[in-house]
């Protein structure tokens, strides 16, 4: 485990998540402990069905705990069955862009700032300042069903960036693209990262993906999930494509394939 002496953007102390089901109990998370350095960029990896989702439900306050507890930003994340509801601190992007096909992509994004009350005059800079980062001027009156699977997802980055979190959550964002596309997308999302610099912590089955975008990597057992490996990326930054093809990349990404079988 990777402890650093300045405070943690993020940090789980033995946390477990179990549910109760008809036939009993389903243990999802065991005893997890970890800590995420401000600004860092952090993928976790693991088996299907391991409980990584369920990580990233449980930081944003959606999942309640059966023990231990999340720090964010240095607070406890206070989370009980009565009082679960998405903590304002954190961002979170899904596998799919979920936007709704009503609003327009100018729209999709302002949502989380008028839902936030947000003076309308704060709101328009706003909004224009995430359309320019994230490369969508010239669509702004564009409704989700005109827009490519890309470009919604980027709309999707946009909007959960609209709050300015602390933490973005993103679960296998990618997931759905081709590979030229997703390749394309990690290395806006590395440019966003950087210019944003925000605290990330990213679910992929991809382990290439994995190597190419983080700081660390961490791995999860089946579930229930418990934390095999926690590896450093000593890659130099910024990455260029063609840091895939070097010998470090390689053994990097040989390092995680072991972990996961």
């Amino acid at each position: 485990m990777t402890l650093s002496t300045v405070s943690p953007a993020l940090a789980l102390r033995n946390l477990s998540v179990e549910f109760l089901e008809s036939d009993g109990s389903l243990q999802v998370l065991d005893g997890l402990s970890f800590e995420i350095a401000k600004n860092s960029f952090v993928c976790l990896i693991g088996p299907s069905g391991g409980g990584k989702s369920t990580l990233l439900r449980a930081i944003n306050g959606l999942v309640p705990l059966s023990k231990g507890e999340i720090i964010l930003s240095g607070q406890p994340v206070s989370q009980s069955n009565k009082e679960l509801k998405q903590n304002p601190q954190v961002g979170m992007v899904f596998q799919k862009p979920n936007l709704m096909p009503w609003r327009t992509l100018w729209q999709n994004i302002s949502l989380p700032l008028e839902i936030a009350n947000c003076p309308k005059d704060q709101i328009e800079p706003k909004v224009q300042d995430l359309i320019a980062l994230m490369g969508l001027q010239g669509f702004e009156k564009s409704y989700p069903h005109e827009l490519s699977g890309g470009m919604a997802q980027r709309v999707a980055i946009a909007r959960a960036l609209a709050q300015d979190p602390d933490l973005l959550l993103l679960d296998e964002p990618f997931a759905q693209l081709d590979a030229l596309n997703r390749e394309r997308m990690g290395e806006e999302l590395l440019r966003v990262w950087q210019e944003k610099q925000k605290t990330v912590l990213m679910v992929t089955h991809a382990v290439d993906e994995a190597v190419f975008l983080s700081d660390r990597v961490l791995v999860f057992s089946k579930r229930p999930a418990k934390l095999k490996l926690d590896l450093e990326i000593p890659l130099s930054r910024p990455r260029e494509n063609s840091i895939r093809y070097s010998a470090d990349f390689v053994a990097l990404s040989q390092k995680l394939h072991s972990a996961l079988s």
